[in-house]
């Protein structure tokens, strides 16, 4: 699987974890802004550039992403607004949330076997991530 597609799958895995906790549930993939697809895309990225790392510090990373990207906390999520609640420390996280940035781990792990054995083909495929944004 390449990186976007695993974005595809550990976003679907997310909103079933969002429903499951009773929590209003992201849109599908096809339907998501492109703004959020990316981070998504960055965070596979940031997974498979840097094998061990942990869930906190995979949403230390999407927050800075959503940082750099101007978004800001905030009690709801709101796209125009550019406000999100998660935008916070890890130890300020529900366990919920906390399992959410988890399974997004172990999903990229599990997926990225045989793919990216080739360090070129992800060094290709970040570049042309960042490309795109440019």
């Amino acid at each position: 699987m390449l990186y976007y597609e695993i974005a595809s799958v550990a976003h679907a895995a997310n909103m079933g974890l969002q429903a499951l906790a009773g929590e209003d549930v992201s849109p599908p993939w096809e339907a998501l802004d492109t703004g959020i697809q990316e981070s998504v895309e960055d965070g596979v990225l940031t997974v498979l550039e840097n094998p061990g790392i942990t869930p906190k510090q995979i949403h230390e990373n999407w927050v800075n992403f959503k940082k750099s990207q101007g978004w800001i906390w905030g009690w709801d999520k709101d796209p125009a607004k550019k406000t999100h609640p998660l935008i916070k420390e890890w130890g300020a996280l529900s366990p919920v949330d906390k399992h959410k940035d988890m399974l997004f781990v172990a999903i990229v792990n599990a997926l990225k076997e045989n793919t990216y054995d080739d360090p070129n083909l992800l060094s290709r495929h970040r570049n042309d991530f960042t490309s795109t944004r440019s």
